[in-house]
């Protein structure tokens, strides 16, 4: 992932000026998605690769009783308890972990012939998955994360420049810490797919978003590129009749 990150960024010395602002954040924003697509669709396969084993009743607390790998390995008191297998799917049950988390609850899954596991489901779906999260990462490093500072560095006028600059950042890193505190919280209780759904859903509306209300500004002067805002947003920052007249009269004043 570390080695995705790399990647990504340096990519993005390359793209960025020559495709523009607006276009390699499209393209982030595009390939983030079908990135995330791929990473919930690994996730299912996971828990469609599993096979319940039914345990003793005695063996499970309410807490734990869950049909799906995910769900299981989610939970911090709860872990999956694997056997052999001879049908090419993954068979266990969710238990209780114990309080260390490093073995079962009272070792009732070692005593049963199983291997506990408390973060873990074994799939060969495990592979596009990572795959997935790495294509996610370096996506995500191409436009999604430096693109939004080259806009609030750029768009805002002079006088309004350092301090809406400085909110922008503000509220970057804010909504950042955000997501990487609600994500511990949230992923407990929603499980993984879900998680990711949510990123999914964020990242379409992020698009549209890009598509409607964004103009390209490589290429402009950041005296002007805030007037590509004066004027309706479906011209995409391109050149119209109003913006050529606007300029060339403000030019002549």
């Amino acid at each position: 992932i570390f080695l995705a990150n790399v990647l990504g960024v340096a990519w993005s010395f390359f793209v960025i000026d020559r495709l523009g602002r607006k276009k390699t954040l499209l393209a982030s924003q595009i390939g983030s998605i079908i990135s995330l697509i791929v990473i919930i669709l690994s996730v299912n396969l996971v828990d469609l690769g599993y096979s319940e084993t039914l345990p003793s009743p005695s063996y499970v607390s309410q807490g734990c009783v869950m049909t799906k790998c995910t769900a299981c390995v989610a939970s911090p008191h709860c872990g999956i308890c694997l056997f052999n297998s001879t049908s090419g799917a993954t068979e266990g049950f969710c238990t209780d972990a114990s309080p260390t988390g490093a073995s079962s609850l009272l070792d009732r899954c070692e005593i049963s012939g199983g291997v506990f596991t408390p973060s873990y489901c074994p799939s060969h779906s495990n592979y596009f998955l990572l795959i997935a999260l790495a294509c996610f990462v370096i996506f995500f490093s191409l436009g999604l994360a430096p693109v939004p500072f080259m806009y609030a560095s750029e768009v805002f006028p002079q006088r309004y420049r350092d301090l809406l600059t400085g909110i922008s950042i503000a509220s970057y890193y804010s909504l950042s810490a955000v997501v990487t505190l609600g994500f511990g919280i949230l992923y407990p209780i929603l499980g993984i797919s879900n998680m990711f759904t949510m990123f999914l859903v964020a990242t379409t509306l992020g698009l549209l978003f890009t598509l409607v209300f964004t103009p390209e500004i490589a290429g402009r002067s950041m005296e002007t590129a805030h007037l590509l805002y004066r004027w309706p947003v479906w011209k995409g920052g391109r050149d119209g009749e109003e913006y050529t007249e606007y300029t060339a009269i403000n030019s002549s004043e």
